[in-house]
């Protein structure tokens, strides 16, 4: 089945009715409903919109699949500033996503390769920085690498673009880009002379 993943998702715009037809859950996830001001999309749209910011098709997969555990987790919390009375929230559909891509495709990858698909949908929504302590980056660095980390940056990036636009502009670009300064600054100099240090 992942060959035939790979063969719709490499194709922009991504064709979702095909992408349905191959994985039937993804059509309840289309046809999820919820509240949120921080989404403009449903969540099957939004997730394929964020995979074609994407020139990789790993990574890709990754954000097709990154909030399918919003299906089991959808939870409505009372708020009275908002106009409808609510909002949704999915606690813990990291954990949820990360188990029904592994029931889909766990069979279809190398064990070192789901790992990695599995770790990347665990951390898409890990604040790395939080205010200036880098803690978690340095601690993904330290356990997964930085080709990892570089790789979770560019998931957590198209995700976070392709949401509500105003929100995004407003709440969310400004932290996006201190977490990719802190990375370029800090930590993507010593990959690079380690890298350097390795070919000789």
């Amino acid at each position: 089945m992942i060959e035939k993943i790979y063969e719709i998702i490499k194709v922009i715009p991504i064709d979702k009715k095909t992408l349905i037809d191959l994985i039937p859950i993804l059509k309840e996830l289309d046809e999820l409903e919820f509240y949120h001001p921080a989404h403009s999309y449903g969540v099957l749209d939004h997730s394929i919109k964020a995979a074609e910011t994407l020139d990789d098709d790993f990574l890709r997969l990754v954000m097709i699949f990154h909030d399918i555990g919003k299906l089991t987790t959808v939870t409505e919390v009372p708020d009275l500033t908002k106009v409808n009375g609510f909002i949704t929230k999915f606690p813990e559909h990291q954990q949820e996503s990360m188990r029904i891509a592994s029931e889909l495709l766990g069979k279809e990858f190398e064990p070192q390769t789901l790992r990695v698909f599995l770790k990347l949908i665990e951390y898409h929504d890990t604040p790395l920085i939080t205010g200036e302590d880098d803690r978690v980056m340095q601690e993904l660095i330290q356990k997964y690498g930085n080709n990892f980390v570089e790789s979770l940056l560019k998931v957590q990036r198209a995700d976070m673009t392709t949401h509500d636009k105003t929100y995004y502009e407003n709440k969310i670009k400004p932290i996006l880009d201190n977490i990719f300064d802190v990375y370029e600054k800090k930590y993507k100099q010593n990959k690079l002379e380690n890298d350097s240090m390795d070919e000789r």
